[in-house]
């Protein structure tokens, strides 16, 4: 996995407040992460004033849960941890996901405060949470409608167990600790139904 960042330069003359964060999340079916779901995306926020994040995080042959999670729980760690150097507000860092990428993010919101993931990514308190969330056409369900390769490679097996599904769909794991979410959806959408974003929606 890798993090890259996109922040404004920080200089004496030119003083301006902490800025809004975001941590992007490219799609890719866990298979790669696509490039034109990172920089452009990061650049656009960068443009319109925050500072922006692209996790690259791990695919195929390590695409297994819980290490995607757990890289971007210490994603969000890091942001926050270098909230000064980087002139971010922490109380301000958000998560936008794509396809595969809407399924971490949608599981980082889901499930942000799990013990193992606080563990790992040697987190305190609500460091791994995000302020909100952006999911764009994500993978959201293990069920009927499922993205069979997403869930392959999430699951590490190629026929995953109906607990491996019930543990990876999001819309199961909605609470009052889930951040608020943004969710948007074509309905023509092929690749992933739009019946994941409506799912996720109801839940």
């Amino acid at each position: 996995a890798s993090l890259t960042t996109y922040v404004h330069q920080i200089s004496a003359d030119c003083p301006h407040p902490p800025r809004p964060a975001i941590l992007v999340l490219p799609g890719g079916g866990y298979d790669f992460c696509y490039d034109g779901e990172a920089e452009p995306i990061a650049l656009s926020y960068v443009q319109a004033g925050l500072n922006a994040y692209v996790l690259r995080y791990s695919c195929r042959e390590r695409a297994a849960f819980p290490r995607p999670l757990m890289e971007a729980a210490s994603a969000m760690v890091y942001i926050r941890r270098h909230a000064a150097a980087d002139n971010t507000d922490p109380s301000r860092v958000f998560v936008i996901g794509f396809s595969a990428g809407g399924h971490l993010a949608g599981a980082l919101a889901t499930a942000w405060h799990r013990p193992e993931i606080l563990r790992a990514a040697d987190a305190t308190g609500e460091e791994t949470k995000p302020t909100g969330v952006i999911l764009s056409y994500p993978v959201v369900s293990g069920g009927k409608m499922r993205h069979q390769g997403t869930f392959v490679r999430a699951c590490g097996k190629a026929q995953p167990s109906d607990q491996d599904l019930r543990l990876l769909s999001n819309d199961l794991h909605v609470d009052d600790r889930t951040p608020p979410m943004f969710l948007w959806h074509t309905a023509e959408d092929n690749g992933v139904p739009v019946r994941h974003s409506l799912m996720m929606a109801n839940a």
